[in-house]
């Protein structure tokens, strides 16, 4: 086996990884904001957490580490547009993962804290749902766009 075709197994390997790790925090968001109990919130809360720290991101950060191994050992320039764009994108992507924590980890605060009291999440949960909505589809949107330079290069 060459080291081209380990690196670009790792690198499809991680993918993948990333790439299921966000379609399960995503699905698990939508049916327990659907379903509206409290419970449910909490726990899907801090199971993304977990998720997120156990598999996006290390996928994020080996994912980055063996796409520039790869482009490295196959001699591409850093300023080939289409690895250019790809680097950008994945900085933010990082940045999107930073953020989306953050704001999960404080859904899953405000849930707990609403089980607690036995109360439904109050209007905060609803404002930061919807910036986590919104970091998970331009994050979403980011990862296929890096995905199609990763292929059709």
């Amino acid at each position: 086996m060459n080291l081209t075709f380990l690196l670009k197994y790792i690198h499809i390997f991680f993918a993948a990884i990333m790439i299921g790790t966000t379609a399960v925090n995503g699905i698990m968001e939508l049916h327990a904001m659907n379903k509206k109990d409290t419970a449910l919130m909490a726990f899907t809360m801090k199971t993304v957490a977990y998720l997120n720290r156990i598999f996006m991101l290390p996928s994020l950060v080996m994912l980055s580490i063996f796409g520039l191994w790869l482009a490295l050992h196959r001699k591409f320039t850093l300023t080939a547009p289409w690895l250019l764009i790809s680097i950008i994108l994945t900085g933010l992507l990082f940045i999107a993962f930073l953020l989306g924590s953050r704001d999960e980890d404080q859904l899953g605060k405000i849930a707990v804290q609403a089980l607690e009291k036995n109360l439904p999440p109050n209007k905060d949960f609803e404002r930061v749902k919807q910036r986590v909505t919104w970091i998970g589809g331009t994050a979403s949107a980011l990862i296929f766009v890096i995905l199609y330079f990763m292929v059709f290069k």
